[in-house]
Parts: C-alpha cells; sequence; structure tokens
C-alpha cells in the first residue's frame, strides 16, 4: 500500500511540474520560426507627453524614419485588414495583414508554393494579388496544389493568388498590447496583401502602421533606440502640431510577444517546482516507512560488515524502481494537463497550441526521476544507521519526540501548500471580480450573428443601407424576438474604429484631451437590445435616419473625457479637424458607456450615428437579437429571414453576447484554474505527506505509547499529546508560508484586478483550512494507534502502523 501511495504521489508531482514545463518551453523558450529571430523588432511611437503611451505610426512618419535609420537591414510596415471570402455558397470572414513589400521576407521563410508579392505589386493601380496561410488553404480549398494562379474574391475584388506559405507560418505571431488604453490582440492571419503605401492617408495624425525590423548584425537595440530617438526628437522639432513630443521605442519581437505573459508563466514554473517538492518529500516519507520492515535485516548486514555504499545499492535501487514507475506515470499526468491547457482558446496566451511533450520534456521528465532517486534514497539510509544497529534487530525505533528533521519535513510540506494555495485563491478572486464588472449592458439572451457583405452585391453605401432595413423589418416577426438591431463593430469584437473628433466651440486643453473616440453605427434600436441607459437627452428615432441634419449621440465617457461640467446636447460636432469637409453632427443624447475594449479596462469614449449615415465601406453587419429562447432555437428562424432577403447570405458567425463578455475574462480564468488545479494537488499531496509523518512518528514510538498505555494513560491523553508536538511545527508553517505567500503577492500587483496584490483574508483562510486538515490527519493517525492494545504494540512494534 505504502509503495502504491508513493509511486502515485510522486507521479503527480512530476506530471504537475513536467506540464508547467512544457507550457513554459513552448511559451517563453521555443525559439520563434524565423531565422535569426532576435534581430527582429517592432518599433513604436511613444508620445509620454501626449500621455498616450504606445500607438502605430503614420504613412509619413515611417517613411522618414525609415530614410533616417541605419541601423535596420530592412524596415516594413503592416496593419491588420479584415474581407469577406466570397464563394459560390457563402461567404466567410477572414482575417489578415496588408504588408509593405519586403516584410515578409524578414523571416528568411520562403512560401510552401508559389512566391511573395514584389515591390511592383506593391503599389497603387497594380494588379491585386494575395498570398494565403497553410490554414486558409487547407480549410477554404482542400489543399489545392493549383491553387497559385487562381482568382479569389475579397469582400467583391478579385485576387489572384500568387503564393502559399507553410503550415506553423505566422507574421506577425499572436500578441496583445495595450494601444491608447485599449487592448489589441494581433491575431493568426489568414492572408497577407500588398499594403500599397502611396494610396494610405498621407498625414502625420493618421496613425495605423505597425512597423517590424531586421536588424544588421552587430547591432544592438540600444544602438537602434538611440537612433530612433535622435530621428524622433528631429520629427518632433519639424513637425510640432503633429509630432509634438514624439518619441520612438524600439521592442524585440520576442520581448513584445511574451511582455504579458512572462512573468506569469515563470510564477508557474516556480509553483509547478514548489508541487514536485512536496511530492517528492512524501515519497520520501513512504519509502522511510516501507524501508521500516527491514530495519532488523539492514542492522545485521551493518554488523557484518555491510559497508554504507552496499546499503545505499540496495536502497538506491528500490528508489530507482520507484521513480521509474513514477516517471512513466508522470508523463501520463503531463499529458492529461496539458492537452486541455493547448486547446484553451480563450486564454490569448501566445503560442499556447503549441504545448506539447517534445524531447526537452522527455530529458526533463528523466533528469528529474534520476536526481530524485538519488534523493530519497539517503533517507532511509540515515536514519537506520541513527537508530541503531541493536534497536533495530528488534524491529523497533529509538522513542523521541518529533525528530528536527521530521518536523522540518511537515513545516516544509504545509508551508509550501499555503504559499501555492494563496496564490490561486489571489488569482481566482481576481478573476471573479473580473468577470462580475458591469459591462455597461445587458447580454443575457442576446444573439449576435455576423453578416460579411459581399461587395459584388452590397459595393454601395445604399445597398448596405436598404439591406439593413429590410433585415430589420424581418426580424419583428421572428417567433420569440423581442428587439432586433444592427451595429457595424460590436463590443468585445476586438475591433476598433478610434478617429478624431472636434467639438463645436471647444478649445482641447492639452493634446491628451484632444476629442479622439470609438464611431459606431448603429440601428435606432441598438440601446434598447443592449439595455444601454440614457442619461441625457434621447435616443434615436425614425426621423434620424432621413433628417437632413445628421444626429449623434455620445457616451458619458466621452464628456468626462473632453467636456467635463458642460452641456453636450444640442452641441455639435464632426469626423476630422475643423477644417475637415465631414458634415457636423448635432448631439442629441447622452447613454452610458461600454467596456466594449476589456473589462479591466476604463470605458473610452464613444460616437454613435445612425447606420444610414456611416461613410464608412465596412463590410461587415452585426444582427443583434434579444429573445427568451434558447440560441438553438432562434438561429434557424433567424437565419431563415435572412434568406429571404438574400438567399446566398448565411452568418459567418453566431455568437452569444454573455460568451463574448466572458471571453473578455478568459485569460484571467486560464491561470486561475491552472494554479487552482495546481493549488488542488498541492494541498493533497502536502496532507498525504502530513498523515505519512504522522504514521511515521507513530510507529517509531510504540515502545512509548505502550508504556504510557500501562502507566493509565488514555487514547485522549496519547492524541494530546502527539498533536501537541505536531502543532508547534504546523504553527511554524503557518508562520513561514504566510511570510512566503506575503512576499510573493507583492509581485503579482500587475496581474490582478479588483483586489489588493497583498489579501490578507485569501493567506489567513487558505493557512487555516490547511492546518485544519492537516491536524485532521494527525488525528486520524494516531487515533488508531492510541486505542491498540499495549501488548500488541510492543509485539509489532513499527511493522504494524508501517
Amino acid at each position: 500500500m505504502l509503495t502504491a501511495v508513493g509511486i502515485i504521489s510522486l507521479a503527480i508531482g512530476i506530471g504537475c511540474a513536467l506540464a508547467c514545463a512544457s507550457v513554459v518551453n513552448a511559451v517563453l523558450f521555443r525559439a520563434f520560426p524565423y531565422r535569426d529571430s532576435n534581430r527582429l523588432v517592432l518599433v513604436w511611437e511613444n508620445n509620454a507627453k501626449r500621455g498616450v503611451g504606445l500607438t502605430p505610426t503614420s504613412v509619413l512618419n515611417y517613411r522618414d524614419f525609415k530614410e533616417g535609420a541605419t541601423t535596420f537591414e530592412d524596415l516594413g510596415a503592416f496593419v491588420d485588414v479584415v474581407f469577406s471570402l466570397d464563394g459560390p455558397d457563402r461567404s466567410e470572414r477572414v482575417f489578415g495583414y496588408e504588408t509593405t513589400a519586403g516584410l515578409l521576407e524578414q523571416t528568411r521563410i520562403a512560401p510552401m508554393l508559389g512566391r511573395i508579392f514584389t515591390a511592383a505589386e506593391d503599389k497603387p493601380g497594380s494588379p491585386d494579388v494575395v498570398v494565403l496561410s497553410h490554414g486558409l488553404w487547407q480549410r477554404r480549398f482542400g489543399g489545392d496544389p493549383a491553387i497559385v494562379g487562381q482568382t479569389i474574391r475579397l469582400t467583391g475584388a478579385s485576387h489572384t493568388v500568387i503564393g502559399v506559405m507553410p503550415r506553423g507560418f505566422m507574421l506577425p505571431p499572436v500578441f496583445g498590447v495595450r494601444l491608447v488604453g485599449m487592448d489589441i490582440v494581433l491575431k493568426e492571419a489568414d492572408f497577407w496583401l500588398p499594403l500599397k503605401l502611396d494610396g494610405q492617408p498621407q498625414r502625420r495624425d493618421a496613425r495605423s502602421l505597425f512597423v517590424l525590423g531586421r536588424l544588421k548584425p552587430g547591432r544592438s537595440v540600444n544602438q537602434s533606440q538611440a537612433e530612433a530617438s535622435s530621428i524622433a526628437a528631429r520629427l518632433a522639432s519639424d513637425y510640432a502640431v503633429d509630432d509634438f513630443g514624439l518619441d520612438f521605442t524600439v521592442v524585440p519581437l520576442e520581448t513584445q510577444v511574451l511582455a504579458n505573459v512572462r512573468t506569469l508563466l515563470f510564477l508557474l514554473l516556480l509553483v509547478g517546482a514548489l508541487v514536485l517538492i512536496i511530492a517528492a518529500t512524501d515519497a520520501a516519507h513512504l519509502l522511510l516507512a516501507d524501508s521500516l520492515t527491514m530495519t532488523g535485516e539492514t542492522a545485521v548486514r551493518s554488523a557484518l560488515g555491510a559497508t554504507t555504499w552496499r546499503l545505499m545499492s540496495q536502497q538506491g535501487t528500490l528508489s530507482a524502481l520507484w521513480c521509474a514507475l513514477a516517471t512513466a506515470g508522470a508523463l501520463v499526468v503531463a499529458a492529461a494537463i496539458q492537452s486541455p491547457v493547448a486547446a484553451y482558446t480563450k486564454a490569448n496566451v501566445p503560442r499556447l497550441s503549441e504545448v506539447k511533450l517534445d524531447g526537452t520534456v522527455g530529458v526533463l521528465a528523466v533528469a528529474l526521476g534520476v536526481a530524485l532517486a538519488l534523493a530519497i534514497s539517503l533517507l532511509p539510509i540515515a536514519y537506520a544507521r541513527k537508530s541503531g544497529s541493536t534497536r533495530s534487530m528488534t524491529g523497533t525505533a529509538v522513542p523521541v519526540g518529533m525528530p528536527r528533521w521530521r518536523r522540518l519535513f511537515v513545516i516544509v510540506q504545509l508551508a509550501v501548500a499555503i504559499i501555492v494555495m494563496s496564490t490561486a485563491a489571489l488569482l481566482f478572486r481576481s478573476a471573479d471580480t473580473l468577470a462580475h464588472v458591469n459591462p455597461g449592458f445587458v447580454a443575457d439572451g442576446v444573439r449576435a450573428f455576423e453578416l460579411m457583405l459581399p461587395e459584388s452585391r452590397y459595393a454601395s453605401a445604399a445597398r448596405r443601407n436598404e439591406f439593413q432595413r429590410r433585415l430589420l423589418e424581418q426580424m419583428a416577426g421572428v417567433p420569440g424576438s423581442q428587439a432586433a438591431a444592427t451595429v457595424d463593430i460590436l463590443p468585445f469584437s476586438g475591433d476598433s474604429a478610434v478617429i478624431n473628433f472636434t467639438i463645436e466651440n471647444h478649445v482641447a486643453a492639452n493634446a491628451q484631451t484632444k476629442p479622439r473616440a470609438a464611431l459606431r453605427a448603429v440601428s435606432a434600436s441598438y440601446f434598447d437590445v443592449l439595455s444601454i441607459p440614457a442619461i441625457d437627452g434621447r435616443r434615436f428615432l425614425a426621423s434620424d435616419e432621413g433628417d437632413a441634419s445628421p444626429s449623434a449621440i455620445v457616451n458619458d465617457a466621452f464628456i468626462r473625457r473632453f467636456t467635463p461640467g458642460e452641456t453636450i446636447v444640442g452641441r455639435r460636432i464632426k469626423r476630422g479637424a475643423p477644417n475637415s469637409q465631414n458634415p457636423w453632427l448635432t448631439v442629441v443624447g447622452v447613454v452610458g458607456s461600454v467596456r466594449g475594449a476589456g473589462l479591466g479596462l476604463e470605458p473610452q469614449p464613444e460616437v454613435f450615428v445612425p447606420y444610414v449615415k456611416s461613410s464608412s465601406a465596412w463590410p461587415v453587419v452585426h444582427l443583434i437579437v434579444k429573445s427568451a429562447a434558447p440560441a438553438r432555437a432562434i438561429a434557424p428562424a433567424v437565419i431563415d429571414r435572412i434568406h429571404r432577403i438574400d438567399a446566398e447570405l448565411s452568418p459567418s458567425t453566431i455568437d452569444d453576447m454573455t460568451e463574448l463578455v466572458a471571453t473578455a475574462s478568459g485569460q484571467p480564468f486560464f491561470y486561475a484554474r491552472l494554479f487552482g488545479l495546481l493549488a488542488g494537488v498541492a494541498s493533497l499531496l502536502s496532507l498525504v505527506g502530513v498523515y505519512s509523518v504522522a504514521a511515521l512518528g507513530v510507529s517509531a514510538r510504540s515502545n512509548e505509547i505502550a508504556i504510557r498505555s500501562c502507566l493509565g494513560a488514555q487514547p485522549n491523553d496519547i492524541v494530546r499529546l502527539v498533536l501537541r508536538e505536531t502543532g508547534i511545527a504546523v504553527c511554524s508553517a503557518v508562520v513561514i508560508g504566510t511570510l512566503g505567500a506575503w512576499m510573493l503577492q507583492r509581485r503579482m500587483a500587475a496581474f490582478v484586478y479588483g483586489v489588493e496584490s497583498t489579501d490578507w483574508t485569501v493567506i489567513a483562510v487558505s493557512a487555516l483550512l490547511l492546518s485544519a486538515f492537516a491536524l485532521g490527519a494527525v488525528y486520524i493517525a494516531v487515533r488508531r494507534v492510541s486505542e491498540m492494545r499495549p501488548l500488541d504494540l510492543m509485539k509489532n512494534g513499527a511493522g504494524a502502523f508501517a
């Protein structure tokens, strides 16, 4: 029994450590799939004087930077784009990047089919070409080897396929970054198109370009940063209005991708190591308990001249067998943990899908097994030698109290378990707090249907507006539908259209308060469907869609940021600069703010306009339907009504708004669940360890307990004696564990939301729970012994309890 428990405990501990190592190895340590990836850097604008932090750059600033930079071997730009991939049977939303010529070449990875586009194809007026990802090629075109040269339609425009990139190729890698107060996630691409810079807005304040560069051999990031800052200072001086306070920040690509996860993943590796420590001490205790049955044999061998090396070899063979079996089991445990981890798509952790048990993890498993076999084989030998040959031959052990080394194991196990449990509990509290943040709207019962409007049939704004009008009319007849609306950009969709605004008769106090807001084109019923409260003025009316004087609605975040203490209803705003040709919009109402950029972020300023007044050519329409019926029940009816308008159009995605909100807290819950699993394992193993220590201690004191019983000691007296001695170790563990948890939580301030990074309630509850369970385990171990007859205790000795 002891052997089985010891092997299982060790297998679980090693398996958890290997699972943590496989995650950290895949995300942090595995080389990026680019040649000389350490030379790839991202270049951001960083304007601390304007208070905006990192931002993309503009076309003009990019060109000036590229012309003046000498530390780069190559420099390219890209922007993220969304298109509708049109086909004879359906349209599919696809995500990709428009890039400058040569950007894909920076990876030094050749396409598996065809070629990438040239500088001549990156000019306005040149033929439209596209390079496909391996995933899109397989998913949509069945891996057709003759795809090169064929024509596909992206949002109605024909593009010639000139190449297919190999499996696993990503540029850029998936990563998240906070830009201008918003969490932006750059996703895996389905395709790459020429950017054609000459056709982009030629303004310094139109900042939309992401910049990727490859440093020259021998040039460092620090050298490049110094050069970038020098160029920025010159631009800030030459263009004082648009580039006031400008600086550039050069960040290694690997650092940028891993910036938001590095600390937590190292913490995960530390926690995995702590779990392994508990498991190793468990195995050592149980192996020692198993060896107590052979103390007589060990003493005889020692008396007959057996050397310490021979005794260690005998014990080491048993330890090696334990660890070999545990290592094999650990690989099964690690595989069982890492498979769901790699498949957890809501985590938004870069490279998480690459987690696997590779050769590196296998070597680590063998190394851990060998190291633990050597370590835990020493304890039984040391204990047998210290017990003395004469007493060992009688089958009994030295009748002392709780030896210092045994007390140390109790302290280590409980203290480590307290640290792990309090860390996991803090992350759970943070994730739960974030999940209960009010997003600013009511998501219950709201389903979102994403429709990609093919340009072949919806090229004009009039056609798109007519489609939305008919769509809303059709939704009125859907059984179970309570309300329906349309919006171009859905909250929590990851998309955004943030633009500059001018407020009539308003002068910004500084550059930071210059009006800039997200623009949303909505139907009049949008606020009713999402139950967004009205704060001032009114909501849109049917007349606003045909009014010659366009109307707008702003959220209260817009007022707090730009016009605090002022009345905005009745005033006019317009897109762009005061001298722009965009029409003035009269603000008719103020609504509550939605945390559409992230639950953990403050709401961003937003401006809403009727969808018929939108000048955007955005091909996406989101239909949101509020219904008490289940999603499965209402979806067929909604799709049927869509087909009545356009038989070839079907939703590309159907989302429950509650799921979209939940996804916004996906990464915190990922860490909370993973750390929670480790905390549960650590707690269980520590309790097994405390029980084994108590049982071993009681076995070593069998003669003492028998004598005390003969002299009149009652079972409760013996229980109190052992609990008092164990209580000293438990109290010491609480003190050390509390101190360790406090020190660790102090470093987690950047990763928790809505709670103090040092949460004494969490630490106290973790310590009390584990202490209570530990003392309970000791009580169970000693209670059985205290009720046995003294004659049985003296006759059987340790063998009765091992």
